[in-house]
């Protein structure tokens, strides 16, 4: 995930300001091609191979990856001393959120919990000390004090709320079309194409009109459009 906001930080560098709507577009666009065609590939890699592949297919575009931006990217050049890496605050956040994924993953297994609870409290513990250690830190490896800026909050509750909450229902969807209804993966991983066909269109269209128009009417048209389609 951490591909999209740094590759699109280094798009927008080369970019004029009246220039970076369209940018955006095209990047999500080529985003936009994982969620629409992913959730069919693994169907079928769990209905006809092994769930495990799953995450196996993703090291060959894991180096691929690796290579093109080995070949691609050149050295920054330093204009000044280079700030040293945070390792402290790289090895507790680390730390922190392995726990807590393995504290939420235990507790999902009723004969797993009390290693569950363990794992949030250790976790949680790790957390509060790299909260505390990166604000008490002139260059952190997360400058946790830009979320007071009010754009930011705003840009991280959408994020958090629109996403997430549709990552969370789409999740709930496909264990009831799978366990209450019997329907093979593949068959439920292709609903979701129309999804993306409605985002390309979404997409394509705020490109081009964004500069126009603003991003108030966009965003006001966007909330009608999703709470109308939403009702059926």
């Amino acid at each position: 995930m951490i591909l999209i906001p740094v590759g699109q930080t280094m798009a927008y560098a080369l970019y004029p300001s009246n220039e970076r709507a369209k940018l955006s577009s095209v990047v999500m666009l080529v985003a936009l091609m994982a969620p629409a065609l992913s959730p069919m590939i693994g169907g079928a890699l769990v209905d006809y191979i092994n769930w495990r592949w799953i995450f196996l297919v993703s090291v060959p575009l894991a180096l691929l990856t690796l290579m093109l931006t080995a070949y691609w990217l050149k050295p920054d050049t330093q204009t000044g001393g280079a700030e040293p890496l945070d390792t402290g605050g790289l090895i507790t956040g680390c730390v922190a959120l392995t726990l807590l994924l393995l504290g939420l993953t235990y507790l999902g297994d009723s004969f797993h919990q009390g290693e569950g609870i363990l794992f949030l409290v250790v976790g949680l513990v790790f957390t509060v000390y790299h909260i505390r250690n990166a604000l008490g830190k002139i260059q952190p490896l997360l400058n946790l004090r830009l979320i007071q800026i009010p754009l930011l909050q705003t840009a991280m509750l959408i994020y958090l709320l629109i996403p997430g909450v549709f990552t969370g229902v789409n999740l709930i969807t496909v264990i009831f079309l799978q366990n209450q209804l019997g329907m093979h993966a593949t068959l439920v991983g292709m609903m979701m194409l129309p999804w993306s066909v409605a985002s390309f269109l979404a997409i394509s269209f705020t490109g081009k009109t964004f500069n126009r128009i603003g991003p108030r009417p966009l965003f006001l048209l966007g909330c009608i459009v999703q709470g109308w389609v939403s009702d059926y």
